[in-house]
Parts: structure tokens; C-alpha cells; sequence
């Protein structure tokens, strides 16, 4: 059954009350946290080969945290499907040290068939026909630093389609902001809750088309996470602004009072 994924959810939430839902389904729904990773990796490469089904090597761009996790498993669905990948891992020079949790577990299962795909660092030639960036996620704070703001310049250079994993690296997934740098990208999935940060300031216009998959977390886990942020949608519109009358005019409207200028300083309002 195919999934709509361009349908979106109202509300909006902040990186902490994301890591709330993600914790709850862990701790109280019983869901492993591998899984759902391997959900977000699913419904990446699930979309990439909708949107570009001519597509023949891919590269990735990974971190050492969740999103880079989610990378991983990206690349081994890409070498099934008999794509060619390039995986380019950003920290330190020994980059599978730094992986924990999940990410690491994703890592674990890529090793089978890691001789299939180019493993590169920071500074590689980024050659694939579409760029994911899984680099950095939701939990950035402070300014992007080197070697990651550098990779990022570089993600922007390469006139690639850039297909963002949650969020694109570098924005502020609370208030949208750019810190110092961050990717432009064309697609962006976001996972389990929609971020405030894809609605709100630069966000808008770094975050391209926007797509959410929910990773099959149960209702009852966001029914115990309190929200206060909403999207408008086109009901909540309706309900505001009914159906006009078809024969209706200016009279029907109520009035509008301007009230501008001041002594010395007439002219019109701004």
C-alpha cells in the first residue's frame, strides 16, 4: 500500500517534545529504537525511488548520531537495489568509534556489504546523482562547526538534487534559524513529529518541499505529549472563512477604521 507521505499533520513540535515521542514509543510502546530507524531509512529510499526512478548512485552524507544512523540504513537499501553509493562519514578520522546506540547498530548491519560502497570523509568529491543528507539532526544547538560547515558549503555547491533526512543540517529544528550554515535542500522527510523549525523562519526556505512519515508510532504515544503549536490548514481556514454569497459586496463586511498620523507627522499609515 503506497503512502501519501506530501499529507501533513497539524501539529508542530520542538526537538525535546520530538525526543519525548521517540522515547515513549521506545520505553512505553515496546518498539525497538533500531526499528524505527530502519522505518526512516525505508521511507527515505521509498521516496527517492518515487521521485526519481531513473536515479543510479546516490551519495550520503552522514554523522555520527540518529540522522547518520538513518543514512546508513539508506545506503544498504541503495547496494540491494543495485544503485551505486558513496558514503561519506564527517568527524573523527576514526568514524565508527564515535557511533552509539542505534546509529552504531545501523553501522553493525551495513559491515556485510560495506566493500560495495565507496567510503569517503570530509572533502570528497560528492559524485552521486542525488545527495541525502543525513549529517546533522534535530539536536544541534550551537553553530555549525568544521569540518561540518565546510561539507555543508560544499552540499550547496554541488548543483545535486539534496534529499534532507528529518531536517536539513544546520537549521534550528525549534525556531527555524540558520546556524552559521545549513543545507538547501529540494525534499526534506521529517519523522514522528513535524518540527517547528520547517515552518518557521529560514527554515521555509531551506527545508524544499516538505514530507512526514510517523513511522507507524501509535496515537496513544502523542496523546501523552502536550503540543501548543499548530499549522493552519485549509479546514482551519474554512471554519475562519466561510463561503462568501455569490452576489455579495463590501456593505456585507463590517467596517474597517484607520486610524494614522499624529500632530506634525499627518500622512498615510504604514
Amino acid at each position: 500500500m503506497s503512502i501519501n507521505r506530501a499529507v501533513l499533520p497539524a501539529p508542530l513540535y520542538t526537538a525535546e517534545q520530538t525526543q519525548v515521542l521517540d522515547n515513549t514509543a521506545i520505553t512505553q510502546f515496546g518498539i525497538p529504537g533500531i526499528r524505527l530507524m530502519q522505518r526512516a531509512g525505508h521511507a527515505v529510499f521509498a521516496e527517492i525511488l518515487d521521485r526519481f526512478p531513473q536515479i543510479e548512485s546516490l551519495s550520503i552524507v552522514c554523522g555520527a548520531g540518529n540522522n547518520g544512523g538513518d543514512g546508513f540504513v539508506v545506503a544498504a537499501l541503495a547496494i540491494n537495489k543495485g544503485l551505486r553509493v558513496q558514503l561519506v562519514c564527517v568527524g573523527k578520522a576514526d568514524f565508527s568509534s564515535q557511533l552509539s546506540g542505534e546509529a552504531l547498530q545501523a553501522w553493525e548491519q551495513l559491515q556485510p556489504i560495506i566493500g560495495n560502497i565507496e567510503v569517503a570523509s570530509a572533502g570528497a568529491e560528492l559524485w552521486g546523482d542525488l545527495i541525502v543528507d543525513a549529517l546533522l539532526g534535530t539536536g544541534l544547538t550551537g553553530e555549525v562547526r568544521e569540518p561540518f560547515a565546510g561539507v555543508i558549503r560544499q552540499i550547496n555547491r554541488s548543483h545535486k538534487p539534496i534529499f534532507a533526512v528529518d531536517i536539513p543540517s544546520g537549521i534550528c529544528a525549534d525556531t527555524g534559524a540558520v546556524l552559521g550554515v545549513a543545507v538547501r535542500a529540494d525534499i526534506t522527510l521529517s519523522f514522528i513529529g513535524l518540527k517547528r523549525g520547517l515552518f518557521t523562519s529560514e527554515g521555509v526556505n531551506y527545508r524544499g518541499q516538505i514530507l512526514f512519515d510517523d513511522l507507524k508510532v501509535p496515537d496513544e504515544v502523542y496523546d501523552l505529549v502536550t503540543v501548543d503549536v499548530f499549522r493552519t490548514t485549509e479546514s482551519d481556514l474554512a471554519e475562519q472563512l466561510p463561503a462568501r454569497e455569490r452576489n455579495a459586496h463590501k456593505g456585507k463586511f463590517g467596517h474597517l477604521l484607520v486610524i494614522g498620523g499624529n500632530s506634525g507627522v499627518g500622512g498615510r499609515p504604514f
